[in-house]
């Protein structure tokens, strides 16, 4: 769902789909390990809205071999006690083509295998014991970045093909995850500064714009 993988792409607010080409790309967008130029590893812990049974984290380790950026990692949100979401995602980027004049597009995609799941409780209203069990599906999302000359790369990404859908709850209707759409551009006017926006599908009906902005200072520090 609203999963998110790495410091940086996090602070730019969700727009840098245009712009990672670290291990987090995976997530992000794919095309972009295309640009991973060697072994990283990530390592994400967060506590979403401060509640101290909710917890969020990611665990994700890249390479780059055969002139493809690879990536493998395991993402978690879960409820102490009540509820788990896991991630496993496998996924690949690559140049596709150079073209004259310092064009280039690269291409990629990451398979994910999700399972969400509920521990047995007992409902204080009844006294019954409850036991909605797990499910586990899997998906596809894929990226293509046409990186420019011009200072702009722009970025085409597309989540869950497979559209999975969870119905642990039977009769629900349970909770599909449509096929969505986001389109992005980063713009650099020099090597110290970059602009991301990115338009995103949030699910089958609803859209976000979202901008960032980034300025790093050489040999100092970095904002």
């Amino acid at each position: 769902e609203q999963t998110a993988a790495g410091a940086r792409a996090l602070a730019l607010g969700l727009s840098a789909l245009a712009d990672v080409n670290d291990v987090s790309a995976y997530h992000w967008n794919p095309a972009g390990l295309a640009g991973l130029s060697g072994t990283e590893v990530l390592l994400d812990l967060a506590k979403p809205y401060g509640i101290a049974d909710l917890d969020e984290g990611t665990v994700a380790f890249g390479t780059s071999r055969f002139g493809t950026g690879w990536a493998l990692a395991w993402h978690h949100l879960g409820i102490g006690g009540a509820y788990g979401e896991e991630l496993i995602s496998l996924a690949a980027g690559r140049r596709l083509w150079t073209f004259p004049g310092g064009h280039a597009l690269s291409g990629g995609a990451t398979f994910k295998y999700g399972r969400v799941g509920f521990q047995p409780f007992t409902d204080p209203s009844t006294g019954r014991s409850l036991d909605y069990g797990s499910q586990a599906k899997g998906s596809f999302d894929t990226g293509i970045l046409w990186s420019t000359p011009w200072k702009v790369d722009v970025t085409w990404v597309m989540r869950d093909l497979l559209e999975p859908r969870y119905e642990l709850v039977l009769g629900s209707g349970g909770d599909q995850l449509v096929a969505r759409h986001e389109l992005a551009a980063a713009f650099r006017w020099n090597r110290e500064s970059t602009v991301t926006g990115s338009w995103a599908q949030v699910d089958g009906g609803r859209t976000s714009i979202n901008l960032g902005m980034e300025v790093l200072f050489y040999d100092v520090f970095a904002i």
